[in-house]
């Protein structure tokens, strides 16, 4: 090779998931390849004593330079060294593994030649390890290191390694990566970091060092004609007018004719300057040379505008670009002027004029969308408000990457590259594949994303990869199979205690993990759009150990006092350990604001109330609790993600009874608590989570697993999970059934001159309409609706003249189910409570099924005639 290349710079970025060893592994290099001082080396020692490695050297702690970080054990932002060996000079970025810190991973991969990512030897190619993967390959990397870490763990097993390296070969070859080297590894124990290692005697590679010393990055795509970015206009008197910038390709001499652009005009070189020990005149400037261009005449030249010699540049105010999506808020095609676009030195209003589609991180198939969320990738049209030069990606790097800017908060709302000219309809010249172009035809018919059906079936089973098995795939199963015992065993005790301590995937005892109940988890994680999720042996279980997960005596909870009796019998029992609630009438945001202390630790209510069917605003509460501090939590059992996903509108938390909505046929008690995995847990306020600390933001669910949940015996049976799980199928055509059955029976009622009154979200005269059209899909209200008989009696002969409606204490049957509350689930609390609660003694509630909505209009009819007849 060129022996004055091997001696050049490489810039490369070190990524993978949480704890694969990213900053153990540069550590390592810096420490075995001598390239510390005294002083460091001795810090780092002494450091060790105090770290997580019971005195051994934690070579992490070179990179890992904030104390937070290193109390915890986890890196959360980009950290960057310098470091040079025999061969070669380094600049390396090691980047956070958190999926919601993929901004700083994308932020060290833009400035990056190389790419080392990072796989845990026990656990393989994960998710997260294919969205670092395709978000460097956005980002123009070409060259791609897969470190197999912690081969020391796996007993150095080849056979492993091997089935690793499949993986990430098939990765390869799906992103089209040209240069991709495999090499295991093992950062704690030093194994073929900087030295070979006997133990891995049957890998013949390189080591890491020297794979990265010797690895030749140089460009293979040749970048036409000369263009330099317009920087600033440098004017320090009337004598002198000069452009500056840096050159970006080509080269440029005096007297070379270029031209302007947008502009359009041309105009001779007259002079070149640069500045290094002082100011000097030069003939010629090359690739990378920042310089000022005197031009020959006075020419129309702004910041922004471009100087190019045959780079056959484009001026349009329209293009096709990749995004890589970072702002917490979801971007909705359509909305102009809220971004700004940065292409080269030039920055433009700009508007995203609608998503084609967007990349399944885990498959790479594209998926119809109409909105992108947090570190999601689409494929988009874009739309300047003035015309600007740019060029595809692959013909221009410099003014072929974007990056999208929020004009109210100057974040950064996106980063992306160009991928064709003009708009959508000319996507032959993005050399997608026939099978996307279709998809994108599907699209431009399609008002959303992957159906909510499809998706119930068919969604999770992509989103989940890499994780412990939950499907029986050599049997072909379509369901997850019922695995009815109690514990697993293993074929050593080693085994068993790596996966015990979660160090290995795998299953231990049932009440700590099962397959069936782990595959209902991932279901509703995914449905709901949460992090992560955690089923119980029933909805009263699920708010009681999310409360327990973080409350502690002297806390409060604000919640609405028009709750589930059950819901409320749970607070008055907290009340013997210390933990108050303060309830609240006017469950709004100015009501629960004007009610926090000092003392409030969480807002819990139910999204639609049960029985008093009040609609809370999600996005109103979250709006007060999130600048606070507080977790919302909210009770989601009777709206179901059929009609909402409240994760989505700021809420932290979601609870379900499943035995109610998910489940459908009441065969099945259960709950399951869904972790959003966005909330910013302080731990000064929220003590008992400390010591997850270094799960991050998934520190909610790390302790309700291993601590909480687990110590109360709250697991779900395996068979209800598997009941669960049959009944999710059918919530969506399910759920539309029931509401529209509902609003049709409370039509009807509304009419009936033998009920007193009737109360239903989704009807016009309803106050909580209004958040119903809000928020829920197609303006749904909901399958429960009460109504009132006039007296108790009344009431009491009613239920017992109607002939379809079965009564029952449940809800969300597929059969519909009445009772009457202040006789059974109301029948111990006072009179205040029941007020407050909307409990009548002529009050009835109605659980609508899925009978033909006429029969129940019938048969309510003829029950209210005769229970009116018999008075």
């Amino acid at each position: 090779m060129n022996g004055l290349f091997m001696n050049g710079l490489l810039k490369f970025i070190a990524c993978g998931s949480v704890d694969d060893g990213k900053s153990t592994l540069i550590g390592r290099i810096l420490y075995d390849a001598k390239l510390l001082y005294a002083d460091q080396e001795q810090a780092l020692l002494l450091d060790s004593q105090l770290g997580s490695r019971g005195g051994k050297i934690d070579y992490s702690l070179l990179l890992d330079g904030l104390m937070a970080e290193r109390e915890q054990g986890i890196t959360i932002d980009v950290a960057y060294r310098y470091f040079t060996t025999d061969a070669r000079s380094f600049i390396v970025a090691d980047t956070p593994g958190h999926e919601e810190y993929t901004r700083n991973m994308a932020v060290g991969a833009a400035f990056a030649d190389l790419a080392v990512i990072l796989v845990d030897a026990v656990k393989g190619v994960l998710r997260q390890t294919r969205r670092h993967a395709r978000i460097c390959a956005l980002m123009g990397i070409k060259f791609f290191v897969f470190a197999v870490n912690k081969m020391d763990l796996t007993e150095y097993d080849k056979s492993l390694f091997e089935g690793i390296q499949a993986d990430i070969f098939a990765l390869r070859d799906e992103l089209s990566l040209k240069n991709a080297a495999v090499i295991p590894l093992s950062a704690t124990e030093g194994d073929n970091v900087t030295q070979r290692s006997e133990r891995v005697a049957w890998y013949d590679g390189p080591t890491l060092l020297s794979y990265l010393e010797n690895v030749d990055v140089s460009d293979d795509v040749f970048e036409t004609g000369f263009y330099l970015p317009v920087q600033r206009v440098c004017r320090p008197d009337q004598s002198f007018r000069g452009f500056q910038g840096q050159v970006e390709s080509g080269a440029v001499q005096v007297g070379d004719v270029v031209t302007i652009l947008p502009g359009g005009e041309n105009a001779v070189v007259k002079s070149i300057y640069v500045v290094d020990q002082v100011n000097r005149n030069i003939s010629e400037a090359a690739t990378g040379q920042p310089v000022t261009l005197q031009l020959d005449r006075e020419v129309d030249v702004s910041r922004g505008w471009v100087l190019e010699r045959g780079a056959k540049l484009s001026v349009g105010r329209n293009f096709v670009a990749s995004l890589l999506w970072m702002d917490d808020n979801e971007l909705t095609p359509g909305k102009e002027g809220i971004y700004w676009a940065k292409i080269g030195t030039r920055l433009l209003p700009c508007a995203v004029e609608k998503i084609l589609h967007k990349t399944d991180v885990n498959s790479g198939e594209s998926l119809p969308a109409s909105s992108l969320y947090k570190n999601e990738i689409g494929l988009c049209d874009v739309a300047l408000s003035h015309p600007a030069v740019f060029d595809v990606f692959k013909a221009h790097k410099t003014l072929g990457e974007l990056i999208l800017i929020d004009r109210v908060t100057h974040s950064t709302a996106a980063c992306g590259v160009i991928e064709a000219i003009g708009e959508s309809h000319e996507l032959k010249k993005c050399e997608l594949k026939k099978r996307e172009l279709e998809k994108c035809e599907l699209e431009k018919k399609s008002d959303g994303p992957m159906k909510f059906n499809t998706l119930l079936l068919h969604g999770f089973q992509k989103s989940f990869a890499g994780g412990p098995s939950v499907t029986d795939g050599d049997a072909g199963a379509t369901l997850p199979p019922i695995y009815q015992n109690s514990a697993f065993a293993y074929e050593s005790a080693e085994i068993l205690g790596r996966v015990f301590d979660n160090k290995a995937p795998g299953f231990v005892y049932t009440q700590i993990n099962n397959p069936t109940i782990s595959a209902f988890e991932q279901r509703m994680a995914f449905i709901e759009g949460g992090a992560s999720a955690v089923a119980c042996a029933s909805g009263m279980a699920a708010i009681s150990m999310t409360l327990l997960n973080i409350l502690q005596s002297g806390d409060e909870i604000i919640s609405s006092n028009a709750l589930f009796g059950g819901t409320l019998d749970l607070f008055g029992d907290l009340e013997h350990f210390g933990i108050h609630t303060r309830f609240v009438e006017d469950m709004t945001g100015q009501g629960v604001e004007s009610n926090i202390t000092e003392k409030t630790k969480v807002v819990l209510t139910e999204l639609i109330s049960n029985p008093k069917l009040n609609v809370v605003n999600v996005r109103e509460l979250a709006s007060v609790t999130n600048r606070r501090g507080i977790p919302l939590i909210i009770d989601s059992t009777t709206a179901t993600p059929a009609l909402i996903r409240p994760l989505e509108e700021g809420a932290d938390i979601v609870v379900h009874s499943s035995s109610k909505y998910i489940n459908g046929n009441g065969s099945a008690i259960g709950g399951v608590i869904i972790d959003g995995g966005k909330f910013e847990w302080d731990f000064a306020k929220f003590p008992v989570l400390q010591k997850y600390g270094k799960m991050g933001k998934l520190v909610f669910t790390a302790r309700l697993q291993q601590d909480i949940w687990r110590n109360f015996g709250s697991c779900m049976s395996p068979q209800h999970a598997y009941l669960n799980c049959l009944g999710l199928e059918t919530l969506g055509l399910r759920m539309e059934r029931l509401c529209a059955n509902a609003l049709a029976l409370a039509k009807s009622l509304e009419r009936n001159p033998d009920i007193a009154n009737v109360n239903y979200p989704g009807l016009d005269g309803s106050p909580d309409k209004i958040n119903v059209d809000r928020q829920m899909k197609e303006g749904r209200g909901g399958a429960l609706l009460t109504l009132r008989a006039g007296s108790r009696k009344r009431a009491f002969r009613l239920l017992d003249n109607l002939q379809y409606a079965r009564i029952a204490t449940n809800i969300g049957d597929v059969r519909t189910l009445v009772i009457h509350p202040a006789s059974t689930i109301y029948a111990h609390f006072t009179e205040e409570q029941k007020r407050a609660a909307s409990v009548y003694d002529d009050l009835i509630r109605v659980s609508v099924g899925l009978e033909n909505a006429e029969d129940l209009i019938d048969d309510f009819a003829q029950a209210a005639a005769q229970a009116n007849r018999d008075e």
